[in-house]
């Protein structure tokens, strides 16, 4: 059985905004905001991994930055 967060992970960000657009505005800012907090850990947690990273892993980022496809590619 999954919980509602993998779930939730599996669902595209814009079927997830349609669906909370649909609930209302309340709902839709509720979304909106939890979001751009998200980003925003995501943001600091980068830094903070890119500062901790030693010189080969800088190297192997920077390397795999060309043909990733996503940001987990390239960490």
């Amino acid at each position: 059985m999954t919980g509602p967060t993998t779930c939730a992970s599996e669902t595209p960000a814009d079927q997830l905004h349609q669906l909370f657009t649909q609930l209302g505005p309340e709902a839709e800012e509720a979304y909106v905001t939890t979001a751009e907090m998200l980003r925003s850990e995501g943001e600091v947690r980068g830094r903070a991994e890119a500062h901790a990273a030693s010189s080969a892993q800088l190297e192997n980022w920077t390397a795999r930055v060309l043909t990733a496809e996503s940001l987990g590619d390239v960490l």
